[in-house]
Protein backbone atom coordinates (compact mmCIF):
# COMPACT_ATOMS: atom_id res chain seq x y z
CA UNK A 1 0.00 0.00 0.00
CA UNK A 2 2.77 2.42 1.07
CA UNK A 3 4.20 1.86 -2.92
CA UNK A 4 1.12 2.22 -4.36
CA UNK A 5 0.67 5.75 -2.34
CA UNK A 6 4.13 6.56 -3.29
CA UNK A 7 3.47 6.00 -6.97
CA UNK A 8 0.47 8.03 -7.17
CA UNK A 9 2.40 11.22 -5.71
CA UNK A 10 5.32 10.40 -7.62
CA UNK A 11 5.08 8.71 -10.74
CA UNK A 12 5.08 11.69 -13.69
CA UNK A 13 7.81 13.39 -11.60
CA UNK A 14 10.06 10.09 -11.35
CA UNK A 15 9.58 9.46 -15.33
CA UNK A 16 10.50 13.57 -15.58
CA UNK A 17 13.49 12.99 -13.68
CA UNK A 18 14.07 10.01 -15.17
CA UNK A 19 13.83 11.85 -18.99
CA UNK A 20 15.72 15.01 -17.74
CA UNK A 21 19.15 12.46 -16.27
CA UNK A 22 18.52 11.07 -19.94
CA UNK A 23 18.99 14.33 -21.83
CA UNK A 24 21.74 15.54 -19.58
CA UNK A 25 23.91 12.47 -19.54
CA UNK A 26 23.72 12.05 -23.24
CA UNK A 27 24.24 15.14 -24.16
CA UNK A 28 27.37 15.26 -22.08
CA UNK A 29 28.61 11.95 -23.81
CA UNK A 30 27.93 14.06 -26.94
CA UNK A 31 29.74 16.68 -26.06
CA UNK A 32 32.79 15.04 -24.63
CA UNK A 33 32.84 12.85 -27.56
CA UNK A 34 32.83 15.36 -30.01
CA UNK A 35 35.97 16.87 -28.69
CA UNK A 36 37.69 13.31 -28.61
CA UNK A 37 39.55 12.38 -32.08
CA UNK A 38 39.78 8.69 -31.95
CA UNK A 39 36.36 8.36 -31.06
CA UNK A 40 33.88 9.01 -33.94
CA UNK A 41 31.07 11.66 -33.84
CA UNK A 42 28.01 10.30 -32.49
CA UNK A 43 25.14 10.62 -35.01
CA UNK A 44 21.95 9.58 -32.78
CA UNK A 45 22.03 12.16 -29.38
CA UNK A 46 20.32 14.76 -30.94
CA UNK A 47 17.49 12.65 -31.79
CA UNK A 48 17.25 10.42 -28.85
CA UNK A 49 17.33 13.62 -26.74
CA UNK A 50 14.55 14.88 -29.19
CA UNK A 51 12.58 11.49 -28.24
CA UNK A 52 13.03 11.93 -24.62
CA UNK A 53 12.21 16.29 -24.43
CA UNK A 54 8.74 14.70 -26.32
CA UNK A 55 8.08 11.94 -23.93
CA UNK A 56 8.67 14.61 -20.92
CA UNK A 57 6.02 16.87 -22.41
CA UNK A 58 2.89 14.37 -22.46
CA UNK A 59 4.47 12.83 -18.96
CA UNK A 60 4.38 16.30 -17.92
CA UNK A 61 0.62 17.15 -18.50
CA UNK A 62 -0.41 14.23 -15.96
CA UNK A 63 1.97 16.17 -13.80
CA UNK A 64 0.42 19.30 -13.80
CA UNK A 65 -3.38 17.85 -13.35
CA UNK A 66 -1.94 16.19 -9.89
CA UNK A 67 -0.48 18.77 -8.48
CA UNK A 68 -2.95 21.87 -10.01
CA UNK A 69 -0.71 23.13 -12.35
CA UNK A 70 -3.39 23.40 -15.18
CA UNK A 71 -3.92 26.78 -16.43
CA UNK A 72 -7.23 28.18 -15.49
CA UNK A 73 -8.87 31.65 -15.44
CA UNK A 74 -10.79 31.70 -12.08
CA UNK A 75 -11.15 34.96 -11.68
CA UNK A 76 -15.29 34.42 -11.86
CA UNK A 77 -15.13 31.29 -9.68
CA UNK A 78 -13.04 32.90 -7.13
CA UNK A 79 -16.38 34.93 -6.44
CA UNK A 80 -18.69 32.27 -6.20
CA UNK A 81 -19.52 31.04 -2.68
CA UNK A 82 -17.17 27.52 -1.68
CA UNK A 83 -19.69 24.72 -2.32
CA UNK A 84 -20.50 26.39 -5.97
CA UNK A 85 -17.49 26.61 -6.72
CA UNK A 86 -16.43 22.90 -5.80
CA UNK A 87 -19.36 21.95 -7.71
CA UNK A 88 -17.52 23.32 -11.04
CA UNK A 89 -14.31 22.18 -10.41
CA UNK A 90 -15.59 19.10 -9.93
CA UNK A 91 -17.49 20.07 -13.56
CA UNK A 92 -14.24 21.05 -14.96
CA UNK A 93 -12.42 17.79 -14.26
CA UNK A 94 -14.53 15.66 -15.68
CA UNK A 95 -14.55 17.37 -18.74
CA UNK A 96 -11.03 17.35 -18.88
CA UNK A 97 -10.72 13.91 -17.93
CA UNK A 98 -13.04 13.09 -21.09
CA UNK A 99 -11.00 15.94 -23.55
CA UNK A 100 -8.11 13.85 -22.67
CA UNK A 101 -9.70 10.96 -23.27
CA UNK A 102 -10.82 11.65 -26.86
CA UNK A 103 -7.21 12.94 -27.31
CA UNK A 104 -5.70 9.45 -25.88
CA UNK A 105 -7.73 7.70 -28.28
CA UNK A 106 -6.96 9.79 -31.31
CA UNK A 107 -3.15 9.42 -30.44
CA UNK A 108 -3.92 5.59 -30.53
CA UNK A 109 -5.23 6.11 -34.19
CA UNK A 110 -2.07 8.03 -35.21
CA UNK A 111 0.40 5.32 -33.37
CA UNK A 112 -1.78 2.73 -34.98
CA UNK A 113 -1.33 4.65 -38.38
CA UNK A 114 2.42 4.65 -37.70
CA UNK A 115 2.79 1.36 -37.28
CA UNK A 116 1.07 -0.13 -40.10
CA UNK A 117 3.68 2.63 -42.01
CA UNK A 118 6.10 1.17 -40.62
CA UNK A 119 8.23 3.84 -40.41
CA UNK A 120 11.69 4.29 -38.27
CA UNK A 121 13.55 7.05 -36.98
CA UNK A 122 16.12 8.23 -39.31
CA UNK A 123 19.80 7.93 -36.80
CA UNK A 124 18.41 5.49 -34.74
CA UNK A 125 16.42 3.18 -36.99
CA UNK A 126 13.55 2.91 -34.10
CA UNK A 127 10.40 2.04 -34.94
CA UNK A 128 8.33 5.29 -34.91
CA UNK A 129 5.39 4.02 -32.82
CA UNK A 130 7.27 2.80 -29.90
CA UNK A 131 8.52 6.82 -30.07
CA UNK A 132 4.52 7.96 -30.30
CA UNK A 133 3.49 5.64 -27.64
CA UNK A 134 4.10 8.28 -24.86
CA UNK A 135 1.66 10.60 -26.25
CA UNK A 136 -1.62 8.25 -25.70
CA UNK A 137 0.08 7.31 -23.02
CA UNK A 138 0.40 10.71 -21.58
CA UNK A 139 -3.37 11.04 -22.56
CA UNK A 140 -4.46 8.01 -21.31
CA UNK A 141 -2.43 8.76 -17.37
CA UNK A 142 -4.01 12.67 -17.76
CA UNK A 143 -7.57 11.09 -18.21
CA UNK A 144 -6.74 8.94 -15.10
CA UNK A 145 -5.34 12.28 -12.96
CA UNK A 146 -8.36 14.53 -14.19
CA UNK A 147 -10.82 11.49 -12.60
CA UNK A 148 -9.08 11.23 -10.02
CA UNK A 149 -8.44 15.17 -9.09
CA UNK A 150 -12.35 15.21 -9.46
CA UNK A 151 -13.12 11.67 -6.72
CA UNK A 152 -10.58 14.20 -4.53
CA UNK A 153 -13.18 17.44 -4.68
CA UNK A 154 -16.39 14.92 -3.94
CA UNK A 155 -14.58 13.39 -1.26
CA UNK A 156 -13.30 16.73 0.43
CA UNK A 157 -17.00 17.78 0.00
CA UNK A 158 -18.07 14.62 1.59
CA UNK A 159 -15.46 15.58 4.40
CA UNK A 160 -16.28 19.09 4.88
CA UNK A 161 -20.08 18.36 4.98
CA UNK A 162 -19.63 15.77 7.97
CA UNK A 163 -16.86 18.54 9.33
CA UNK A 164 -19.93 21.22 9.05
CA UNK A 165 -22.17 18.49 10.77
CA UNK A 166 -20.13 17.22 13.78
CA UNK A 167 -19.47 20.94 14.23
CA UNK A 168 -23.18 22.27 14.27
CA UNK A 169 -24.56 20.30 17.32
CA UNK A 170 -21.74 21.79 19.33
CA UNK A 171 -22.05 25.26 18.52
CA UNK A 172 -25.49 24.84 19.41
CA UNK A 173 -24.36 23.79 22.78
CA UNK A 174 -22.49 26.68 23.09
CA UNK A 175 -24.95 28.84 22.49
CA UNK A 176 -27.84 27.24 24.81
CA UNK A 177 -25.41 27.27 27.69
CA UNK A 178 -24.76 30.92 28.02
CA UNK A 179 -26.74 33.23 29.39
CA UNK A 180 -29.89 34.86 27.55
CA UNK A 181 -28.90 37.80 28.79
CA UNK A 182 -25.89 38.18 26.71
CA UNK A 183 -22.88 39.69 29.29
CA UNK A 184 -23.02 38.11 32.38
Amino acid sequence: MRALRWLDAHFEESLLIFFLCLIACVSLLNILVRNLEFIPVLRWPEEFCRFCWIASVFFSLPYAIRNGGMLRVSILTDALPSRLRRRIDICIDLLTAVVMLLLALCAVGIVRSILASGETSPAMRWPMWAIYCTMPAGFFLATLRSLQQAFRQVNRRGRDVAAADEASPAAGQESSSRPAGGDA
